[in-house]
């Protein structure tokens, strides 16, 4: 092992380390946090044995200070704020369930604690942005003045898109968002 990944390895122990050693005030445990994960579709989090097979396995472990292992832990323990308030990421691969002893899927838990926050604290900006992007243009970005400029010189339409489809399509989204009541949850506003 080269130094410079050993000296890494240690700074991302001694963090957890130190995770390890926080006193946890029994004020910040909310019992009903287990049972809110699994009505939100995140599975029993109290089958984890805390082998770390989950974070070993896992693509973003590496590149991110808040290791999935801990993370079920602090749910484990109802540290629902804790957990809400930590900056995780998860590429919902689903490695961890492939190598999970006791079952358990850690990437739907991923999942029902996005739930859990976009109910609690509303959608980041950038879901609702793009969502009205989608129902608008048709697509998640607009298409910049340089964008087109490069669209034009590569000998491509301006647009990516006819406009009749465009519309058509924009309907279709706007139709589905309505009757799923997307709109409502992301809280935009859709045109007709």
């Amino acid at each position: 092992m080269n130094p410079i990944t050993a000296k890494k390895e240690f700074a991302i122990s001694e963090k957890e380390a130190i995770l390890e050693e926080l006193p946890i005030i029994d004020e910040e445990c909310d019992r009903d946090f287990i049972k809110e994960i699994i009505e939100m579709g995140g599975g029993d989090v109290q089958v984890c044995l805390q082998c770390g097979n989950c974070t070993g396995v896992c693509p973003v472990s590496l590149k991110t200070e808040n290791k999935i292992r801990n993370i079920i832990k602090m749910c484990q323990m109802g540290l629902k704020d804790k957990v809400l308030a930590t900056p995780w990421v998860c590429a919902t691969c689903h490695r961890c369930f492939e190598h999970c002893p006791a079952g358990m899927n850690p990437a739907e838990l991923v999942i029902a604690l996005r739930h859990i926050i976009v109910r609690q604290r509303g959608p980041p900006f950038f879901v609702v942005s793009i969502s009205k992007n989608v129902a608008d243009l048709g697509q998640a970005v607009t298409i910049s003045e340089e964008i087109s400029k490069l669209r034009k010189k590569l000998g491509l339409r301006e647009m990516p898109f006819d406009e009749s489809q465009r519309l058509k399509a924009t309907r279709d989204i706007k139709m589905i968002m309505r009757a799923t009541g997307y709109d409502k949850l992301i809280g935009i506003a859709l045109s007709d």
